[in-house]
C-alpha cells in the first residue's frame, strides 16, 4: 500500500466554508484537503485507531463505520483478534489487501519478540483507548485541527546547518518497555538533542525555535501559548512507522518542522484525522512546518518510510490559561480538587522563583535565583516539590543538569516522601527518553 503522492487542491466549496468558519485562518496557513487512496476514509482503515477490527466502510463517516467495540481485542487476546486479519480484505472502496494488515501484524510481532506480546498488547490497548476518549474532552481551536506552512528561512537555515554539523553524533532513543508508538526494534529512532552541552549553539537555537513557532501557532490558533516541550531533532530510519495517536496533555498546540530527508524515494505523509474524523495525508518537504492540535487530533505515519532517514523537530505548547478541556464538569472537579489540595497542604505556598523558572525552562532565571540563594536548590513548596521536580515536569534537561551540579537531589520524593521522584514526574508529564536516560545515568530512581 503506497501513500499518496501529494495533497489534493482544496475544493471551492470547502474553501468557502473555511472562510466563513469562525476560527482564525490566514492565507499563509494552508487548510489542507484530504488526499486518500482514491476515496475519503475515517478511522481503522490504515491502522487500528478506535478499534481492533477494521472499519467496514470508507465513506468518511467514522461514527457509523460498523466497527465492533474495542473490547473485541481484550487485553492479552489481541493476537487472536488482531486488526486486519484476512488476506485481500476490503473495507468499502479502499482495498487494504495485505498492505496495512501485514504492516500492523509485523509491527506487533516485532514488539512481541522484543518485549513479550503481553506488554505490547497492553500498550496498544492504552493507545487506542486514549485515541477514542481524549479528543472528545478537549477544546478545539481551529477548523480542521491542522494546517501547513513554511518554516521561516532564517530559522530553517540555522536549524539545518546545526543538524548537519551534529547528525553523526545522534544517539539512539531509548523507548519504554513494550512501547508501540514506533517500530524502534526494527527501525531505530535517533535523537540529536538541542540540550546536549557539547553541541554548541543548541540552546540558542532552541530559544529561536520556541519564539518563531510560538508566533505562528498563536496567530493560527488564536490562543496565547506557553512552551511545554522541545527536545531536539528526531531521526526516523528506513522502514519506520509511527502509530496514530494523540499526545498527552499538556502537549496541546504543536508544530512539526521537517529538517532533512535522505534518499527518500516516496513521500512519507503524516496521516492526520481532522476534528470531523476524516483522514488527511499531508506530505512534507524540507522546511515545511505542520501546525496541529496534538491533544485532540489523531496523527501518525502508518506507512513505512521508504528512504534512509527523515529528520523532524517537534515543538509543543499549551494555552497560558491552562484550560483545554471542554467539559465544564471536568473544570469544576479540577478546581474543587485544587481547592482541596490547597486546604490540605497549602497549595503553591513556598513556591520560589527558582520553582517557576525551572518549570518554564528558563536556565538564566534559575541561575540568577540560585546565585542569590544557593539553598533554593533544596527548597520545597507546600507539596514538597523542589525546583528539580519542576524542571523534570517541564522536560528541561539543561535546567536539570545545572540543579544537579548545584547539589540537587534527584531522588527526593514529593508529598511528604510518599510521592514521586524527579524521574517519576518526568515519566508522568514530559517524557523524553534522552532525559530519562540522563537522570538514570546520574543516579535517579523511580
Amino acid at each position: 500500500m503506497h501513500p499518496p503522492a501529494n495533497i489534493k487542491p482544496i475544493s471551492c466549496l470547502l474553501l468557502l466554508l473555511l472562510l466563513l468558519y469562525p476560527y482564525p485562518i490566514t492565507s499563509k496557513y494552508i487548510p489542507v484537503s484530504n488526499a486518500t487512496h482514491g476515496s475519503v476514509y475515517g478511522v481503522d482503515i490504515s491502522w487500528p485507531i478506535h478499534n481492533f477490527k477494521p472499519s467496514q466502510n470508507s465513506n468518511g463517516s467514522p461514527g457509523d463505520n460498523g466497527s465492533p467495540s474495542a473490547k473485541v481485542g481484550l487485553r492479552g487476546k489481541l493476537s487472536k483478534a488482531i486488526w486486519g486479519g484476512g488476506e485481500g480484505e476490503k473495507t468499502g472502496e479502499v482495498d487494504i489487501g495485505e498492505g496495512p494488515s501485514e504492516v500492523y501484524k509485523t509491527h506487533m510481532e516485532g514488539c512481541g519478540e522484543k518485549y513479550g506480546l503481553k506488554v505490547c498488547e497492553s500498550n496498544e490497548w492504552s493507545r487506542v483507548e486514549m485515541n477514542r476518549e481524549q479528543p472528545a474532552r478537549m477544546l478545539n481551536y481551529t477548523t480542521l485541527g491542522f494546517a501547513k506552512t513554511r518554516c521561516p528561512p532564517e530559522i530553517f537555515t540555522a536549524l539545518k546547518e546545526w543538524y548537519h554539523k551534529y547528525k553523526d553524533k545522534a544517539k539512539p532513543e531509548s523507548w519504554p518497555v513494550g512501547n508501540t508508538f514506533t517500530n524502534h526494534w526494527a527501525s531505530p529512532t535517533l535523537m540529536v538533542s538541542l540540550e546536549e552541552r557539547s553541541f554548541k549553539g543548541g540552546m540558542d537555537l532552541k530559544t529561536h525555535i520556541w519564539d518563531t513557532t510560538k508566533t505562528h501557532l498563536e496567530e493560527w490558533s488564536g490562543q496565547k501559548l506557553h512552551p511545554t516541550s522541545l527536545y531536539g531533532i528526531r531521526v526516523y530510519t528506513e522502514g519506520s512507522v509511527l502509530a496514530p495517536h494523540v499526545d498527552r496533555n499538556p502537549l496541546v498546540t504543536s508544530a512539526i518542522i521537517n529538517v532533512h530527508q535522505e534518499d527518500v524515494t516516496e513521500p512519507w505523509p503524516i496521516e492526520v484525522y481532522s476534528h470531523s474524523g476524516v483522514a488527511y495525508n499531508v506530505t512534507m518537504e524540507e522546511g515545511d512546518m505542520v501546525l496541529y492540535e496534538s491533544h485532540s487530533v489523531i496523527h501518525g505515519r502508518p506507512f513505512p518510510l521508504k528512504g534512509k532517514s527523515f529528520a523532524n523537530v517537534f515543538v509543543h505548547f499549551e494555552p497560558v490559561d491552562g484550560e483545554y478541556e471542554v467539559e465544564k464538569v471536568g473544570k469544576k472537579k479540577a478546581k474543587s480538587k485544587k481547592k482541596s489540595m490547597t486546604k490540605k497542604s497549602g497549595g503553591t505556598e513556598g513556591r520560589t522563583d527558582a520553582h517557576i523558572k525551572a518549570y518554564q525552562g528558563d536556565l538564566e532565571g534559575v541561575v540568577e535565583a540560585v546565585t542569590s540563594d544557593e539553598e533554593v536548590v533544596h527548597k520545597k513548596d507546600a507539596n514538597d516539590w523542589t525546583p528539580l521536580h519542576e524542571a523534570g515536569r517541564g522536560g528541561h534537561l539543561e535546567v536539570l543538569k545545572y540543579l544537579v551540579d548545584m547539589g540537587g537531589d534527584l531522588n527526593v520524593r514529593t508529598n511528604g516522601g510518599n510521592g514521586r521522584t524527579v524521574l517519576g514526574w518526568i515519566k508522568e508529564f514530559s517524557g523524553g527518553d534522552h532525559i530519562e536516560e540522563w537522570v538514570k545515568d546520574n543516579g535517579g530512581e523511580l
